[in-house]
């Protein structure tokens, strides 16, 4: 494992566009990295991760789209009044 280094700009998990932190139910994958001073270092390799839904509401899988379309929208206007 390689550090990367950011020499532009200040890192900012905000400012990615390809991630989220509302998803459906399926598999997922994850890596981690670290960063100390403008440089980046991964720390573990990536790895497979599955989602289960917890049955804690009364919605059905339709719904529960429905839900994690709207949490990802309010996510998605998060993420650009953060970087604004």
């Amino acid at each position: 494992m390689m550090p990367l280094e950011k020499t532009k700009e200040e890192f900012n998990p905000f400012k990615e566009e390809n991630g989220d932190i509302y998803v459906l139910p399926g598999k997922y994958f994850v890596s981690m990295w670290a960063s100390q001073q403008g440089k980046l270092t991964q720390i573990s390799a990536k790895q497979e991760f599955e989602v289960k839904a917890l049955d804690i509401s009364s919605f059905n899988s339709v719904e529960r789209k429905e839900s994690v379309d709207f949490l990802q929208e309010i996510s998605t206007l998060t993420k650009e009044v953060v970087n604004a």
